[in-house]
């Protein structure tokens, strides 16, 4: 579009200056090189695996604050039931996105797979192995240095599909099926009703054709969209306009989504969040109203757990503020916002809990 389709333009933006290049290694680089640790491949699946099983329990304690809540209670019981029966589906997005270096089900909106520069993931294209020039082939295709140094990325690209996939598809599943039973259908009427509905969620290519389930599917893996007029949104857009920013600020979309969550769950806290404001008003529906009543109790059942566990001292806050004080006291073994567990040997051992966001 800004080159106006002037073939002079075009070049130039299909061929980059050598700096720019540079720039964009560089970035790519980093951004994977920030990711290696196998920790953080744990952590964001551990994070993705809580939300998957909370989302519908919001609706569900929620749901007896509201009008029509019998439905949806309906709806996320089900969630629960096709959550598990889409597990296998989730693998198959996630070996596929990979591959692909990117999602079938949002193309260009995971922030693990587009890192906003020309050095971008690439399919990897791999052949069936029958001889070694076929190894060979998959080596040389494969790009193997930007390959094996993008790892970090593509794999939490990959566990991002996943856990979409999953949602996307238990969301879609439990919606029809409430649907098709309130019309009285039964049996191979419902069957066919259920496969036509979960077929019409996916277009010719595999991407999500429904708004709604797509944008909780998002949500669910801190990938959506970050709201217009808000200071995540203008991170995000200086950033975009000025690449060299990325290397103070090599992600935004997801921390800043993690962050937005974490004020959601937070008793009085979350009632200076516009948006939690409007969804407990009932402006987006009484399924986000629901969700929004079900957001404050987990979050005052959290926070009531977590003062009883502060005061018995199972849990350590941030520890002296002066340095040589905290320095001593961590020599001693002991760990600042961790989960004290004593071992039988009388030994003990801190479970880190700052990085379990947003629950954490």
């Amino acid at each position: 579009y800004g080159t106006e389709g002037d073939p002079k333009k075009l070049r130039e933006f299909a061929k980059p200056s050598f700096w720019k290049g540079v720039m964009d290694e560089g970035l790519f680089q980093m951004r994977n090189g920030l990711l290696w640790n196998y920790k953080t491949h744990i952590i964001n699946m551990t994070g993705n695996a809580l939300m998957l099983g909370a989302r519908p329990l919001e609706k569900q304690i929620g749901s007896y604050f509201v009008k029509g809540g019998s439905v949806i209670r309906q709806r996320a019981a089900k969630e629960y039931y096709y959550t598990v029966a889409s597990l296998t589906d989730g693998l198959k997005a996630a070996l596929d996105a990979f591959d692909r270096g990117d999602s079938s089900l949002a193309p260009h909106a995971t922030e693990w797979l587009e890192t906003g520069t020309q050095a971008t993931h690439q399919p990897l294209n791999l052949r069936e192995v029958r001889s070694p020039m076929d190894l060979f082939e998959n080596l040389w295709k494969a790009n193997l240095w930007h390959t094996a140094t993008g790892l970090p990325t593509r794999a939490l690209g990959a566990q991002d599909e996943f856990f979409k996939t999953v949602r996307y598809r238990a969301v879609v599943q439990a919606k029809a099926m409430v649907q098709g039973e309130a019309q009285g259908l039964k049996g191979s009427k419902l069957r066919d009703y259920l496969e036509q509905r979960l077929a019409s969620a996916f277009d010719a290519e595999g991407k999500a054709t429904d708004k709604v389930a797509l944008q909780e599917a998002q949500t669910t893996t801190f990938s959506q969209d970050l709201l217009p007029n808000t200071w995540g949104s203008t991170l995000q857009t200086v950033r975009n306009n000025h690449p060299a920013v990325g290397f103070v600020l090599p992600f935004v979309k997801t921390p800043v989504n993690v962050l937005r969550m974490a004020v959601k769950y937070t008793p009085g806290l979350n009632m200076a969040q516009a948006e939690y404001r409007e969804m407990i008003r009932g402006t987006h529906g009484s399924e986000e109203q629901a969700r929004a009543y079900g957001q404050m109790a987990l979050g005052s059942l959290i926070l009531a757990s977590s003062t009883m566990l502060g005061m018995s001292g199972r849990i350590t806050g941030a520890g002296p503020s002066d340095l040589k004080s905290r320095q001593e006291l961590e020599a001693t073994g002991w760990r600042p916002y961790s989960l004290k567990m004593e071992n039988a040997d009388g030994s003990t051992t801190y479970i880190p809990l700052g990085r379990l966001d947003p629950t954490g």
